[in-house]
């Protein structure tokens, strides 16, 4: 990490992970309805020392066009890549990374009462996205009838978790048919 800034690769990979977003949510139309979250989260997170809650300011990603607030006022989106998150630890149940963004994201997500979307990547594999049943339902997402194109990589009952692919993700949820929190 550069001295006093921030990892410029986790910086890009928010950056295209809120235009992928941006894309979704408006049909190929926008790249402009998210972006990267001041500081990357660290303003929410300096009020938050205060107990003071700023909704809006909270995870990597938010919203910024009034056609994506819904999205951002039920999701808090964490973005992660690294060479190695430690998916081959996940699998065997030993520490890694992914479990630790997951747990302070619970954390952090429940505190402003949003629903907490983990977006992963690991060097030369797919982004992956983690999260829960209460994700799945504002998506849509039905566990029963999981279609294979949805390329559903794992669901940890432990955490209450599931994960996929990103990109099929983004490519088999109709965003307007998202049913997003009052």
């Amino acid at each position: 990490m550069r001295k006093g800034g921030g990892n410029p690769k986790g910086g890009a990979f928010e950056r295209k992970m809120a235009v992928q977003l941006s894309e979704w949510m408006s049909e190929g139309e926008h790249k402009d309805w998210f972006w990267r979250t001041a500081m990357s989260g660290g303003r929410a997170t300096v009020f938050a020392k205060k107990g003071i809650s700023l909704k809006n300011q909270v995870g990597d990603i938010c919203a910024i066009d009034e056609n994506s607030f819904k999205f951002s006022k039920t999701f808090m989106i964490e973005c992660k890549n690294y060479k190695d998150v430690g998916l081959k630890n996940l699998i065997t149940g030993t520490e890694n990374k992914i479990v630790e963004w997951w747990d302070k994201l619970e954390d952090d997500s429940s505190f402003v009462g949003k629903v907490p979307l983990l977006v992963f990547k690991q060097s030369r594999m797919p982004v992956l996205v983690m999260m829960r049943r209460d994700g799945l339902s504002v998506l849509r997402i039905r566990i029963k009838n999981l279609q294979f194109n949805m390329s559903f990589v794992a669901w940890y009952p432990h955490y209450g978790a599931y994960i996929f692919e990103w990109d099929n993700l983004l490519k088999n949820i109709n965003p307007n048919k998202v049913k997003y929190h009052d």
